[in-house]
């Protein structure tokens, strides 16, 4: 099957664009990205500042207060995934 391409608030993205965006939003929702943050001992800032949003936005999405929009949360989940492989290794 070929990748789709899927309007989402007015963006188009593949469909494995949006398994990234999936992933970040759960990545939010569960706690398992501040788990993640944590683990590396990063602080909120400066996984914040690599992700492109302040501080006060990353700590809402960690206590899922609010869920990142689509370009935000496939940077948050690419950066927690590199994140991951390196502590892993």
């Amino acid at each position: 099957m070929a990748n789709c391409v899927i309007l989402v608030y007015g963006c188009r993205m593949d469909t494995n664009e949006l398994v990234e965006v999936a992933r970040g939003r759960v990545l939010a929702r569960s706690g398992k990205g501040r788990a993640i943050r944590e683990g590396a001992n990063l602080s909120l800032r400066e996984l914040a500042r690599a992700v492109g949003v302040d501080a006060s936005t990353l700590s809402l999405w960690e206590r899922g207060r609010t869920r990142p929009r689509a370009d935000a949360a496939r940077r948050w989940e690419a950066a927690l995934g590199r994140i991951s492989e390196a502590l892993r290794s």
